[in-house]
């Protein structure tokens, strides 16, 4: 029993030790930690209420790993949620640093280029700081001014174009923070967005990366430093869909992206351009990363790749863009809508949305159909919460 245990203590901390390291290497990203049984009839109880349940993330201190008892069998499974960087390329020389270069194309100039609205307008840290603050209370943490000046606000550009396109959002993007992972990560649970110091404080050293993941295909066409800020903005509204479907939002952590991602794929077969193509051929054209890693990064991509180039957005990318767009004022992603066969305009019209842009309701002079039509939701969405599942 003691050797049994001490083995499994040993596997344990020592996988714990692995991830952890290759973090802070940067080749892995920030991930979450699943807790796994042996899957046997064996299973203790105390280890059955945790099955499947994420116990903690990668960056927490004071988490609970097994073993939980003795002879305990089971283990942690690490689950990536933030972005690796690319593989290090060689260092470039110094470059002229304009943040206002126009155009959509891959000079290193371009690549630190602020969207010259809102954030991208401001001029300094300070600046930056109160126009968080006073439009969004969003904090600035005193450690990111300490990083360069022209990729933090071209980065910052980036978020605010996604949380001016979801309203809904904004409510659950709270601070802005360094933390050693990626060359962004965020933590959605606390609604906080890191910079990397070791790419933030050198703005060539990240473009460095940027223009390497671009040419070798890895992050979507035109990605530039705005762009990453896009892509840890779309977490942000995922999390926001998360909690609008459910308080248990790790529980859903799989299930949004899954769902809507599955409902842009079937909308994207039934176009000339995405007839007879597999999700993961649609996937591959908007990037390498979004092939290769999971749900929530596709999501994320498909939302950069639509913010940088738009109408140039690969079909999948576009299809996301617009299930997610429909989720401020339709009611659920879960299975087909009852309300899909009205216009955006007839929901604003006839519909009654809380302060989350969510459908609670209809006007008492709405038409009989889109009555109908809005009780068969509410039927669906309580079959699902008392089900628990998707």
């Amino acid at each position: 029993s003691i050797v049994l245990t001490e083995n499994a203590f040993a596997y344990n901390r020592g996988a714990h030790m692995g991830v952890s390291q290759s973090i802070a290497d940067g080749l892995m990203g920030r991930c979450e930690m699943v807790w796994t049984t042996a899957g046997t009839n064996r299973v203790c109880g105390r280890c059955l209420e945790l099955k499947d349940r994420v116990v903690g993330h990668t960056d927490e201190s004071g988490v609970t790993i097994p073993p939980l008892h003795p002879r305990c069998r089971c283990a942690i499974m690490y689950r990536e949620v933030g972005m690796p960087r690319v593989m290090q390329p060689k260092p470039k020389p110094q470059i002229d640093l304009l943040p206002t270069v126009e155009g959509n194309d891959s000079s290193d100039n371009n690549l630190l280029r602020a969207i010259p609205k809102g954030v991208g307008l401001c001029k300094t840290f300070d600046e930056l700081k109160f126009y968080w603050a006073e439009n969004y209370n969003v904090k600035v943490a005193a450690s990111v001014t300490e990083l360069n000046f022209e990729a933090v606000r071209a980065a910052m550009s980036g978020v605010e174009a996604v949380l001016e396109e979801f309203l809904p959002a904004k409510a659950f993007l709270k601070e802005f923070n360094v933390y050693p992972v990626g060359l962004m990560s965020t933590w959605r649970e606390h609604g906080e967005i890191y910079f990397n110091a070791k790419y933030f404080s050198d703005a060539n050293e990240l473009i460095a990366v940027i223009a390497e993941g671009v040419q070798s295909r890895y992050y979507p066409k035109n990605m530039n430093v705005a762009g990453i800020g896009v892509h840890e903005a779309g977490h942000i509204i995922e999390d926001w869909l998360r909690k609008k479907y459910s308080e248990n939002s790790k529980f859903l952590l799989r299930v949004i992206p899954r769902k809507l991602i599955r409902k842009a794929y079937q909308q994207a077969i039934l176009t000339a351009e995405g007839k007879g193509k597999s999700i993961n051929q649609l996937k591959l054209e908007i990037s390498e990363h979004t092939f290769k890693e999971n749900l929530s990064e596709c999501l994320s991509d498909a939302v950069c790749d639509y913010i940088i180039n738009n109408t140039r957005a690969t079909l999948l990318s576009q299809k996301i863009w617009g299930v997610l767009k429909g989720e401020i004022i339709k009611m659920h992603v879960f299975g087909e809508s009852e309300l899909d066969k009205y216009t955006t305009e007839d929901i604003l019209k006839h519909g009654v949305f809380d302060d989350m842009g969510c459908l609670v309701g209809i006007k008492d002079d709405a038409p009989a159909d889109f009555k109908v039509a809005y009780e068969a939701d509410k039927k669906k969405n309580k079959k699902w919460e008392e089900l628990g599942i998707d």
